[in-house]
């Protein structure tokens, strides 16, 4: 009689582990990323455009690639990210203003990326991921890079990355 009990427990386990593992990851929209820079240089524009680009690529492909999150296209709403980045001076800072968009988007979870430069060697990558229904942060993420060059963003996102899969894998609800 226990034995029945127990295998019925066990596949009771084993079902749930397997739903549970084969749940599909939360949808996610990831706005483009914007420069906080004090000493702009109008001679480095181009190469930062091209580099926010690419760290924002990254980022989309690594969060998919890893199951992290489902990502959710950004075009159907585009016109109104345009016209908060308007509006206010940095889209990361607006407080509550993102709510519409991933409404329009069906999504929860927002994200928005800056890159922080504090000097020609010292820069930052920030991520901030927010439930739009409540205007919560629930995931912060920055990692320093020393370096304005294409190799050492690709790096610096690499690992954000990296510790984000890894922190999600000892805690499933890490970022969510």
């Amino acid at each position: 009689m226990k034995s029945m009990w127990l295998r019925k427990v066990c596949a009771a386990l084993v079902l749930c582990s397997s739903a549970a593992l084969a749940a599909e990851p939360p949808a996610m929209a990831v706005i483009s990323f914007e420069l906080v820079d004090d000493q702009p240089d109008p001679a480095r524009d181009a190469d930062h455009k091209r580099r926010l680009a690419a760290i924002q690529a990254q980022l989309q492909q690594g969060l998919h690639q890893r199951g992290l999150y489902r990502m959710v296209e950004t075009a159907p709403a585009q016109a109104q990210i345009d016209a908060l980045r308007a509006q206010h001076a940095f889209v990361y800072r607006c407080n509550g203003c993102l709510a519409d968009v991933a409404q329009r988007l069906g999504t929860r979870l927002v994200a928005v990326g800056w890159v922080q430069r504090v000097s020609e060697l010292i820069l930052n990558v920030n991520v901030s991921v927010r439930d739009a229904t409540t205007d919560q942060e629930v995931l912060s993420k920055s990692v320093d890079m020393r370096g304005n060059n294409d190799e050492s963003w690709t790096r610096a996102m690499a690992f954000m990355l990296r510790d984000w899969s890894e922190r999600r894998e000892r805690n499933p609800r890490y970022g969510q």
